[in-house]
C-alpha cells in the first residue's frame, strides 16, 4: 500500500540513551509490508548495544509468536525469560502449516 511513496522519512530516529540499549530487541522480517528493513536497521544503528533478529525472506508484519517460527520464538523467549539478549542475528523464514495457523 505504502510503495508508491517516494521520499524518506520525514523524522530522525531519536537517540536512545546507551542505558537502555541493552534491554532493546528488534525483530524485523525482510520485505515487511508495513515497516522498512532499511529504518529497522538504521534503527540498531543508531541504539548501540541494541540487537536485530532479521527474519530472511519473510514478507509479512508480526513475526513473534505468530508464525511458529521456531528460531524468532526462541530467541525471543530466551531474551524475555532470561534477559538473555542474542547478537545481531538471521532467522530463515518459516511457512505456517495451515493458513488457519498463522494470523498475517
Amino acid at each position: 500500500m505504502c510503495g508508491y511513496w517516494h521520499e524518506q522519512p520525514q523524522h530522525a530516529l531519536p537517540q536512545l540513551p546507551h542505558q537502555v540499549a541493552d534491554d532493546v530487541l528488534v525483530v524485523q522480517g525482510e520485505f515487511d509490508p508495513q515497516t522498512g528493513y532499511d529504518q529497522a536497521s538504521a534503527a540498531v544503528r543508531n541504539a548501540p548495544g541494541a540487537s536485530l533478529v532479521s527474519v530472511d525472506n519473510a514478507a509479512f508484519h508480526g513475526q513473534y509468536a505468530l508464525t511458529g517460527n521456531p528460531c524468532v520464538d526462541g530467541m525471543v523467549n530466551v531474551f524475555l525469560l532470561n534477559n538473555s539478549r542474542p547478537g545481531n542475528e538471521v532467522c530463515p523464514s518459516f511457512r505456517c502449516p495451515a493458513r488457519t495457523t498463522c494470523i498475517r
